[in-house]
């Protein structure tokens, strides 16, 4: 493989202790954008967190045979945010593109993302990812996040009016370096709430106040992730991603009218009430329970579904138990 010093797309993958899935995920790329004849338009790095298991001899192997351009690892775990966040000055292209090892794209992604970028290089600072949602079987758990009528460039709020809380997803996400300094990234993406990819994903949308949004899925979110961050879940979902999104479209002027980032559906609902009677999740920053009780008094809807789903689920006689037993 010829030395090139300026791709057009950085792959940064970053990841820990899950080297068979890994071995996949660069195999897929390496050989994809090979038999495309776009390798050489392309880099692919890997941060690893420090695993313990066969990663280092996976990434040495692959190196030699030149899948991958490059690679690290952290002299400890530093969490899964920041290792993300390394991509600030371990990638060389313009735009980065944060695919997790456990997810694998489309045949032909790298492809149509290259031609994305090429088109709507000064345009846009985000391109998001359709995607559908598949457990390791190949067995669909959700079609496409959004139907094809909706690809191309969106103005911000519309992007996050039609995304939503998927903003989160890291594999989703092909952005200008530019926003890894965003103001939302240095404010929360740093401070362990599992939530970087979301800061980076609306500092890049801030840039042009856009999104490029594929028409097709150009990627297959694999369902049952059981890394440290998949622990926490209920508090990412409930607390930290809206928290996230009001600051940030204070910062930045978005219009959040049509969508509510805190406001409790039936889902986020059951889940809160989970957090509540689950001693695992109490330890939660006490301002940040403040945040999310105050949040939730000012929605009518979200006190509604909170009574309706203690009567579904039977959670109040759950709690009443777990308090008195």
């Amino acid at each position: 493989m010829n030395n090139f010093n300026f791709p057009k797309l950085s792959i940064f993958i970053a990841t820990y202790n899950r080297s068979s899935k890994l071995k996949r995920v660069i195999e897929f790329v390496h050989m994809d954008a090979l038999k495309n004849g776009i390798r050489d338009k392309i880099e692919i790095i890997i941060s690893d967190n420090n695993s313990v298991d066969q990663t280092q001899n996976i990434l040495k192997s692959f190196k030699e045979k030149n899948f991958i351009n490059d690679f690290f690892k952290n002299n400890n775990n530093i969490g899964s945010d920041k290792n993300m966040l390394t991509a600030c000055w371990r990638t060389k292209a313009d735009f980065v593109w944060l695919l997790c090892d456990d997810d694998i794209p489309k045949d032909g992604a790298i492809g149509e993302i290259l031609e994305i970028i090429s088109k709507n290089n000064s345009k846009t600072s985000l391109i998001y990812l359709n995607n559908t949602k598949e457990y390791e079987s190949g067995l669909l758990r959700r079609g496409a996040i959004y139907s094809k009528d909706n690809g191309g460039i969106l103005e911000a709020s519309k992007c996050i009016k039609l995304v939503k809380d998927e903003l989160i997803t890291a594999s989703s996400l092909v952005f200008h370096r530019e926003a890894l300094h965003g103001e939302t990234t240095r404010k929360f993406g740093y401070s362990g709430r599992f939530s970087a990819p979301l800061c980076i994903a609306l500092d890049a949308i801030s840039i042009n106040r856009n999104a490029f949004i594929t028409p097709e899925p150009l990627l297959r979110y694999i369902y049952g992730d059981t890394s440290e961050w998949s622990h926490h879940w209920y508090s990412i979902w409930i607390i930290n991603i809206p928290m996230i999104f009001i600051w940030s479209s204070k910062n930045y002027g978005f219009d959040l009218n049509s969508y509510s980032p805190s406001e409790l559906t039936r889902e986020k609902a059951q889940a809160f009430l989970k957090m509540i009677i689950n001693p695992r999740f109490w330890p939660i920053n006490s301002l940040d329970w403040i945040w999310i009780l105050l949040h939730i008094i000012k929605s009518k809807k979200s006190i509604y579904n909170i009574f309706k789903t203690f009567l579904i689920t039977n959670l109040l006689g759950k709690i009443i138990k777990k308090f008195y037993s």
